[in-house]
């Protein structure tokens, strides 16, 4: 775990907070994490099989997954701006489960959470509460797109 600064909106302002969040020695074991806790019941309305367009899931995580009242915007904003929805387009992808190999599966849950000894350097964070900069997808968007 690492602590770093944030914002939480709360009643009605925006709060800088310090909040734990979990680190990742690679992008492998961030995102099988991700997908574990989007996997989450509480997160059912994100999926495919509920909502027909991002518009409808960036909404779904409003409220739920962080506590700004305009999540959804700001995320649509950055998916419209990046063209990310170029991705929507092709097939419904595997569950995680089924795409990584027992051995990388394995890997990415003894590493998920645990430090690296440069915490700096390509490492991966990810808000355990949520928030305006919990998704981390801001961050994977400047690096990779």
């Amino acid at each position: 775990m690492i602590s770093l600064p944030t914002l939480e909106h709360y009643q009605g302002h925006d709060v800088g907070i310090i909040d734990q969040f979990k680190h990742y020695p690679d992008l492998t074991s961030g995102l099988v994490d991700y997908a574990m806790v989007l996997d989450n019941p509480i997160y059912q309305r994100v999926h495919r099989r509920q909502s027909s367009t991002y518009q409808q899931a960036t909404k779904a995580l409003t409220g739920v997954y962080a506590t700004d009242p305009d999540y959804d915007l700001k995320l649509n904003q950055l998916i419209d701006s990046y063209h990310l929805d170029r991705f929507d387009r092709s097939p419904a992808a595997k569950p995680i489960k089924n795409q990584l190999s027992t051995k990388e599966a394995s890997a990415a849950s003894k590493t998920a959470g645990r430090a690296s000894a440069a915490p700096n350097q390509g490492t991966w964070r990810w808000s355990i509460l949520g928030g305006i900069s919990s998704a981390g997808i801001w961050v994977l968007a400047k690096r990779f797109w």
